[in-house]
């Protein structure tokens, strides 16, 4: 690669942080995939009230593709749809329970807080304590249920019950099918967009980096991307400079390469939505720091599914196409 389509390459990525900053206050938090390719298929048995064959569906896949799945059904099936019966099904109280969660910010919209009106709020609020109530019932069936677990963090950061936050991620830890989508959850959660702080977020990310490898590798990105993005988002006019020099930062490079080398050196998830987890963060991060041929195979690992902080943007299917462009990668 030339001097000019490297900086061709860097420009591109560091001009995508500013959209993403700027959309935040207009999306809600996306889901960490593309659609799931069962979509159809479960719509259908939802529709139909097939509870069996939606929960036997369901729990064919593992545990990030089982979320991705539910998640996308949250954005597909009408909001309230009667779910009468689904629950005595094995799973099917977390499969409601996570359409609940997504329902609840459906209703809610995707501004910031402030902007949210009271009655939005409010039936914001009680899908999500449908979901608690769904969800702790699905980790009193099967406590090895991570996929409820994880929703459950997402739930209780919604309803901004810190402690209850906290408690979800510690039955998520002592299940044993765990999605990436516990860590990063309550890795955001800690963040200080959220709960927490930048700082706590990243000792998350480093002591958590090796719970579920080669996925959870993307939790250093993950922070180091959510720390850059802090600085757009803020609104003190020194900020800017900062998050533009952030991915220049020596140990900061540092660890996102150590951690890329660590995803690499072991063969990827059976999971193909958590491998898909990974990529979106490393990709992201390692564009940031003008690094195209470390972030190359993360991007070709994403396919046609923008994902991480590229998901955040007010169009990622044409960024994707872009990125692609830019790498000098065949379109899809």
């Amino acid at each position: 690669m030339d001097r000019r389509q490297f900086a061709l390459t860097l420009s591109f990525a560091w001009a995508t942080a500013p959209l993403i900053a700027q959309s935040q206050a207009q999306r809600r938090p996306p889901n960490v995939h593309g659609l799931h390719p069962s979509l159809p298929d479960a719509v259908e048995h939802f529709n139909r009230r097939r509870w069996d064959r939606l929960s036997t569906l369901v729990r064919s896949f593992y545990p990030q593709s089982a979320c991705a799945l539910i998640d996308d059904m949250g954005d597909a099936i009408a909001i309230d749809a009667n779910m009468d019966g689904l629950a005595r099904e094995p799973m099917g109280a977390t499969i409601a329970g996570g359409l609940l969660v997504n329902w609840g910010w459906r209703i809610r919209g995707t501004g910031f807080g402030s902007s949210v009106d009271g009655s939005a709020f409010s039936q914001f609020q009680a899908r999500l304590a449908g979901a608690h109530d769904a969800l702790n019932a699905a980790l009193v069936s099967d406590a090895n249920d991570g996929v409820a677990a994880a929703f459950l963090i997402r739930t209780e950061k919604g309803r901004q019950d810190l402690a209850a936050t906290d408690e979800a991620f510690r039955r998520f830890e002592e299940a044993s099918r765990r999605p990436i989508m516990g860590y990063s959850g309550y890795a955001d959660a800690i963040s200080g967009k959220w709960y927490g702080s930048q700082q706590r977020m990243l000792g998350f990310a480093r002591q958590h980096q090796g719970s579920l490898a080669p996925s959870s590798r993307g939790l250093i990105p993950q922070a180091h991307n959510e720390a850059m993005l802090s600085f757009v988002r803020s609104s003190e006019p020194e900020t800017e400079a900062r998050a533009g020099h952030y991915f220049s930062t020596p140990f900061v490079r540092a660890e996102i390469v150590a951690a890329n080398d660590a995803f690499h050196a072991v063969a990827l998830d059976v999971d193909a939505f958590a491998n898909l987890y990974a990529y979106g963060q490393f990709s992201f991060a390692l564009m940031q720091m003008g690094e195209p041929e470390l972030a190359r195979p993360h991007v070709v690992g994403m396919g046609q599914s923008p994902a991480g902080p590229w998901s955040l943007l007010p169009d990622p299917d044409a960024a994707l196409r872009r990125l692609r462009q830019v790498l000098g990668l065949a379109d899809l």
